[in-house]
């Protein structure tokens, strides 16, 4: 079974689900809804259930399991930012770019890439980088997903990922990127000055 209760920062980091646990993180998940009065709730990853997206091929860490910003609330916060950031002169921008800071496993990622968005994701631990490129690969999105490994504060390494020129930098000094920052209990989106 796994773990309920609080998780220390790196617990779970290193432990990849696959299809192999699919029943076990079924069996989870309906626990987990039963001790919060909701029977019956199933988390989605990648517009799967998440054991349908874990036998598909998706990978999912034990702790982004847990983390993972809800199927349902990634979609509709990047038809938000797309409706609610338009470019300076008012209106929506032909490629619109985004910036996903603490980007996890992919599932916003996910949602602005859906959403028509050019994705940089920035994520500051190398086992859940290296699922999150695996699932948007999976997903047919490496083309517009590009994931970078956060080294600490100010200090952001591009890893050759997937062949694509990283254009980062410069969009952040053209203020072409929405920021996507999730902390605890709120999620905030914001074109970048």
């Amino acid at each position: 079974m796994l773990p309920f209760g609080p998780l220390a920062d790196e617990a779970g980091r290193g432990v990849i689900l696959s299809g192999g646990d699919a029943d076990a993180v079924l069996a989870y998940c309906r626990s987990m809804g039963s001790k919060f009065g909701c029977p019956g709730y199933l988390r989605y990853l990648f517009g799967l259930p998440v054991n349908e997206a874990l036998l598909s091929g998706y990978l999912i860490t034990q702790r982004a399991l847990r983390e993972t910003t809800p199927q349902a609330c990634a979609e509709e916060i990047a038809r938000t930012a797309l409706e609610l950031l338009p470019d300076r002169d008012g209106r929506r921008k032909e490629d619109p770019r985004v910036l996903d800071i603490f980007a996890g496993i992919g599932q916003m990622a996910y949602s602005y890439a859906k959403a028509g968005c050019q994705v940089e994701a920035v994520e500051n631990d190398r086992t859940t980088v290296d699922v999150a490129v695996h699932n948007m690969a999976l997903a047919g999105l490496a083309s517009v997903v590009e994931y970078g490994l956060a080294m600490g504060p100010r200090r952001w390494r591009w890893p050759s990922i997937r062949a694509r020129d990283s254009r980062s930098s410069s969009l952040i000094r053209r203020g072409e990127v929405t920021i996507n920052t999730i902390w605890p209990g709120r999620s905030r989106s914001r074109a970048s000055p």
